[in-house]
């Protein structure tokens, strides 16, 4: 930016580019957010099928706020737990055991199929956000070349700090959660150490 306008002279940006890029930068912040949001749910949709265990999935990490979502994924979370509890002192086939594996099964078809419903909604989310962007771009291709150019790489700059600032909010929230899930580990006894060595 710095090196167009020292190139060019200072060039300023009429009140209609202003506007413009106010509603493109919006736009452009909402597709990548999608963008990054369709990623997450495929990375989830991935994790869930690969038969993997819950337990180091935070469901506050995933970039969704949706809390049907974050429901299923604790929900999960809570059964796997004690499926692991159950199967120390029971064998397979026991029925409680096979009840857990039903009910383990139910919720992840759930979490599957919801999964799926957020990816489209995301998807019909992304496609109006590029149309709406389309007419932008043809609105801006009347403005002078000049500053044509410099609103385009004006628009870079505004779109890649908002995904940065979105991406360390992410950040934060996720090192939160992780700060948050304490171990239910407990110490009963303390360690003694024996002045006589143990033969």
């Amino acid at each position: 930016l710095q090196q167009f306008k020292e190139e060019k002279g200072t060039v300023n940006l009429s009140e209609e580019s202003k506007a413009y890029l106010e509603r493109v930068t919006a736009v452009d912040a909402d597709r990548a957010r999608a963008e990054l949001e369709i990623k997450s749910l495929d990375y989830l949709f991935y994790y869930v099928n690969s038969n993997r265990d819950m337990e180091q999935l935070a469901p506050s990490s995933l970039g969704t706020p949706d809390p049907l979502l974050i429901d299923l994924i604790t929900q999960l979370k809570q059964l796997q737990s004690k499926r692991r509890t159950l199967a120390i002192g029971s064998s397979e086939n026991s029925p409680v055991v096979r009840s857990i594996d039903l009910q383990i099964e139910e919720t992840k078809n759930s979490l599957i199929e919801n999964i799926q419903s957020l990816r489209n909604q995301t998807n019909v989310n992304l496609t109006a956000l590029n149309q709406q962007l389309a007419g932008y771009e043809s609105s801006i291709r009347k403005i002078p070349n000049i500053e044509r150019e410099l609103l385009g790489i004006q628009r870079n700059f505004s779109v890649n700090e908002n995904i940065y600032l979105y991406l360390l909010q992410k950040k934060a929230e996720t090192n939160i959660a992780k700060a948050t899930a304490v171990s239910d580990n407990k110490v009963l006894d303390a360690a003694e150490v024996s002045d006589a060595p143990v033969v």
